[in-house]
């Protein structure tokens, strides 16, 4: 029997607001990736193909912020193709060390506490977590564990589409084009103006807010940023934030059970 065979293996998935990322992992190694954007037409049948060509897991473990109908969506694939139930990051007042400091705990996006559990158990020291996705979140947890709280303001997919919606004489339609900057920052044309400021906003406001975060904390804190924009924020930044794309599935990890 191979080594693969004896341990047991784990299909972790995290379904954001645009994107479903997941990763197929056995004792802390990851075998197996992909992602799909399922705003998109087609989605649930590409990744549904990628699932059913790997091995049976042994357990799902999943965080989902897209509402019950997604969830339910899942947890019938999961259970026709695997006879598993689907084992989904449920917010709790404490767990893996981390006090969580919503009034109504379950009432946080999973999504956040599964970051923030797999930050706090691989570092166990004040950090700030910011996750440039859909939405942009920061949260930070102190000395003890204790989750003090965070903010979620608009990412920059978010601000871009905004701004195209609501503003007269942008056309929404092409602002993702490439622009151009003839000085480097400044923009030469409007769609270079709207994604130049648009990233400018998203790096202003987390420096801003980390720098406030430290202050309140009374120490500097560890800075990990992850999401989907990270790649183009985090080399801006002026704290030394460390990437952390899997970031999650290190939450997600950690309901893992050990058969």
């Amino acid at each position: 029997m191979t080594e693969e065979r004896q341990r047991p293996t784990a299909l972790l998935i995290d379904i954001g607001n645009t994107r479903i990322k997941w990763i197929r992992q056995q004792a802390k190694q990851i075998l197996a990736r992909g992602s799909s954007e399922h705003i998109k037409r087609g989605w649930s049948a590409k990744l549904l193909k990628e699932w059913q060509a790997l091995p049976r897991p042994d357990q799902v473990v999943a965080c989902n912020v897209c509402g019950a109908e997604m969830s339910e969506r899942l947890s019938e694939w999961v259970k026709e193709t695997w006879d598993l139930e689907v084992d989904f990051v449920d917010p709790r007042p404490r767990a893996f060390g981390v006090r969580n400091a919503y009034i109504e705990p379950a009432t946080l996006g999973a999504d956040r506490w599964a970051n923030l559990i797999g930050a706090w158990q691989a570092n166990r020291k004040p950090l700030c977590v910011v996750d440039c996705g859909t939405a942009m979140t920061i949260d930070a947890i102190d000395k003890d564990g204790n989750h003090i709280g965070g903010l979620i303001i608009p990412g920059m997919r978010m601000m871009t589409s905004a701004l195209g919606a609501q503003a007269r004489g942008l056309n929404a339609d092409t602002l993702d084009q490439p622009g151009h900057r003839p000085n480097g920052l400044l923009a030469g044309d409007t769609n270079a103006a709207v994604q130049g400021g648009v990233l400018y906003a998203a790096i202003a406001t987390i420096d801003r807010i980390f720098a406030d975060i430290c202050g309140e904390l009374g120490t500097p804190c560890l800075a990990l940023i992850t999401g989907g924009d990270a790649e183009k924020i985090q080399p801006l930044l002026r704290a030394d934030f460390s990437h952390e794309p899997d970031l999650i599935f290190k939450g997600l990890g950690l309901l893992v059970r050990d058969r």
